[in-house]
């Protein structure tokens, strides 16, 4: 009866431990959002990873589409964070291209094709936010950009570009 008790015992600690371990594990292992087709995503960490954004103003398959999005404070991720300056990866499944930029009302970054404009996400590509540009987003716009010249130092004229332009 001891040994039973015994082996009852190492049993019953063994499948706690297993269980105790499944249901750990789904959090550290948890699957990344699939992004899907003809939608942008935002994701937390790089790899597209971690918790997504869906934002209906940068989705031209969503009822609230605009075409961008000229600050992300108050846009959230699955779990509750913040959006702004917390964007590590983005997938954008759309036909349009998609520009990053570092502040708000689409201004910043200095890179890629734009060589005073934004860093361009093209379509059905996706992309990992290294560097300075990682944690760093604050605006976006789809399938347009905006740009500005200047006729002196204190005086900018801008206006909307479509990338099919």
């Amino acid at each position: 009866m001891n040994k039973r008790h015994t082996a009852f015992k190492a049993a019953l600690a063994t499948g706690l431990a297993i269980a105790g371990t499944l249901i750990v594990l789904p959090a550290e292992a948890q699957a990344a959002w699939q992004c899907q087709d003809g939608y942008v995503c935002l994701y937390e960490n790089s790899g597209l990873t971690g918790s997504a954004a869906v934002l209906p103003r940068i989705n031209p398959k969503m009822s609230g589409y605009t075409g961008g999005i000229e600050d992300l404070r108050g846009s959230k991720f699955t779990n509750g964070k913040d959006v702004n300056d917390a964007v590590s990866s983005i997938a954008n499944n759309t036909d349009q291209n998609m520009f990053l930029y570092a502040d708000g009302n689409y201004n910043g970054y200095t890179q890629n094709k734009h060589p005073w404009g934004p860093i361009v996400v093209h379509p059905h590509q996706w992309m990992n936010l290294d560097g300075d540009y990682n944690d760093s987003l604050t605006s976006v716009s789809v399938g347009q950009y905006l740009a500005c010249s200047h006729s002196n130092v204190s005086t900018f004229t801008c206006h909307w570009v479509s990338d099919r332009d």
